[in-house]
């Protein structure tokens, strides 16, 4: 802790010689964790910026989802995403997290890859990527089947 504080940190040469090297840091954790469960106070004091970032609503995954699309190259499809909002998040009462549609594209790339074909924001690359990506209960094997248990009756 003390080269955080310091903003310097020493460096030894073989000969036994030390010279002091200067730094600025900028220390960030991410963790959905509870902080204080990580470290003590003294810890935590001093990583002085902290940032909670929570859930997203509805229409800011949908931007981000567009935003990634994007970045790796595919074509956005605002149907099926609204489709697999419906079916993994809504009906499963899943919060949105900011960084579900970069790894769930990440996913469809990966898996897309691997089989040599080329990545497509299809309806059924996507539905594989989201049952790879967001874990099931122990004993479901199939989505279709627990989201209608989960339904009310009416």
């Amino acid at each position: 802790m003390f080269p955080l504080d310091a903003r310097q940190d020493f460096c030894s040469l073989h000969t036994g010689q030390q010279f002091a090297v200067p730094f600025d840091e900028l220390i960030i954790f991410c963790t959905n964790l509870d902080p204080n469960a990580l470290a003590d106070e003294a810890f935590l004091r001093r990583v002085r910026h902290k940032v909670f970032i929570g859930e997203v609503s509805q229409e800011q995954y949908l931007e981000i989802f567009r935003r990634a699309c994007e970045q790796y190259g595919l074509s956005f499809d605002l149907n099926f995403i609204q489709e697999m909002v419906e079916r993994y998040y809504v009906q499963g009462s899943r919060p949105f997290r900011a960084c579900h549609p970069r790894d769930l594209i990440e996913n469809l790339i990966d898996r897309a890859r691997s089989l040599g074909q080329v990545p497509q924001l299809a309806y059924q690359a996507l539905d594989l990527a989201c049952q790879s990506y967001f874990l099931k209960s122990q004993g479901i094997i199939d989505y279709d089947k627990a989201n209608k248990a989960r339904k009310p009756k009416a």
